[in-house]
């Protein structure tokens, strides 16, 4: 069935593109997308298999205005996931200050995680982004959210806030009467510099006591230099907290950009010898302006364990 609405989708949009007015295609109506082809070489003898080709995604995104104030986005993503709806909604444009959103879409939560990946600096998000993902605290969710600018020429701010079901990435809806919060607020008090702070809660579907998680991020750009940092803590328990936190700094030159990122997780903030840690080294090179090819070495570090090394080159290309 989902296959099924998927295509309909997809359908119904290239019809508009090709048999709609085309003095209006152009500016109503768009269809982009990237795909990411990745090879990956895990040196652990005991991993089978220890290397392996992805077609790790493909994206198709679908934009039409109906109006200057109502736009419906969707993506499709057709890679390793399978074919599947990532994000399908409706954005109502009142004005700058506000703007109502409605459908699935990435909760208002992590500097890392609402940034596309056609847009990382390194091939994946890390360990804290996949462990902050696992606990539901993070990632794309149904429901409604407002959000918009202040103070835009002065001292930039953007603000969002939503409710969502708390199911996570679930096209099939809810499962119980929980709902989860989300909210980010993010300051530009100087040029080239991005300062994010943000939370989320929901009630334990259980206990029905409250659960949460907050986190803090920077970006600042100088230069061909970019660096950027962010700290996320959340309850894994009531009374157990995991944390987390990256910092990583790259830097253009020319075609390439040379990247490195440090990356820590506690799965309990209050046991500090027991931590993952992470250490990723890159090369990014834009070849065209549509493409680029990403090589990181990953270092994984865990106490008590064996260090282990991970290869990973992807490619990839916009359309």
């Amino acid at each position: 069935m989902k296959r099924l609405i998927c295509s309909i989708i997809i359908f119904v949009f290239c019809a508009n593109v090709v048999l709609g007015k085309k003095k209006n295609n152009s500016k109503k109506t768009s269809i982009k997308g990237y795909v990411h082809v990745l090879w990956k070489y895990d040196f652990r003898e005991d991993i089978v298999p220890n290397n392996e080709f992805q077609v790790r995604r493909a994206r198709v995104k679908f934009r039409n205005s109906i109006s200057d104030n109502l736009l419906i986005n969707i993506e499709i993503d057709c890679g390793k996931a399978g074919f599947t709806a990532k994000d399908v909604y409706f954005k109502y444009r009142l004005n700058s200050l506000l703007n109502f959103v409605v459908g699935q879409y990435k909760m208002p939560f992590s500097r890392e995680e609402l940034r596309s990946s056609s847009k990382l600096s390194v091939v994946d998000r890390g360990e804290v982004n996949d462990i902050f993902d696992d606990y539901g605290y993070l990632g794309r969710d149904i429901g409604i959210s407002v959000k918009g600018k202040l103070m835009e020429k002065k001292f930039p701010i953007k603000y969002a806030f939503g409710i969502f079901n708390g199911s996570g990435y679930s096209m099939a809806g809810d499962y119980n009467n929980s709902k989860q919060y989300a909210e980010r607020i993010t300051l530009a008090p100087v040029n080239n510099l991005s300062i994010g702070i943000n939370s989320t809660q929901r009630n334990d579907s259980l206990t029905g006591e409250v659960i949460m998680a907050h986190g803090g991020d920077f970006s600042y750009k100088m230069g061909g230099a970019t660096i950027e940092g962010e700290i996320l803590s959340g309850n894994t328990e009531l009374d157990k907290t995991m944390l987390g936190y990256y910092l990583s700094g790259l830097y253009q030159i020319g075609s390439f950009e040379p990247v490195v990122k440090l990356e820590r997780l506690y799965p309990d903030s209050k046991e500090t010898g027991n931590y993952i840690s992470l250490f990723t080294y890159g090369l990014n090179w834009y070849f065209h302006k549509k493409a680029r090819l990403q090589t990181n070495l990953i270092t994984n570090i865990l106490t008590e364990e064996e260090t282990y090394h991970t290869i990973v080159i992807q490619a990839q290309v916009r359309f």
